[in-house]
């Protein structure tokens, strides 16, 4: 059966940013939240995902992580968003999101 070892929750727009996510492998887990604006992760949903990293990888501890994002100014768009959050995985190719930010610094749509 597969395991859950990522899981990145995130969404930002002009101002804003912000990500959830879960790590695991090799008996260790972790969640983070980096963000504009302040997270405060509850007891019963650091017991969730404990379990979850314990079912999953046999994990004993949880850790969490989390990144407040003070430069609310540069966040213009989602090409700032992708980069400040540092997913794990590609949200998007290099070319498109080199290309997102040429439209957004030549403020146009060129690249149809």
């Amino acid at each position: 059966m597969p395991m859950l070892q990522t899981l990145e929750i995130w969404n930002g727009g002009l101002g804003y940013a912000a990500i959830f996510a879960y790590h695991a492998e090799r008996g260790e887990a972790a969640i983070s939240w980096t963000g504009t604006w302040e997270l405060v992760f509850g007891p019963y949903v650091l017991d969730i995902w404990r379990k979850v990293g314990y079912k999953n990888h046999r994990s004993e501890k949880l850790g969490v992580e989390q990144r407040l994002i003070e430069n609310i100014e540069e966040v213009r768009g989602y090409v700032d968003v992708i980069e400040l959050l540092r997913t794990k995985k590609h949200v998007i190719n290099r070319q498109s999101l080199d290309e997102l930010r040429y439209e957004m610094e030549n403020n146009c749509i060129c690249f149809p």
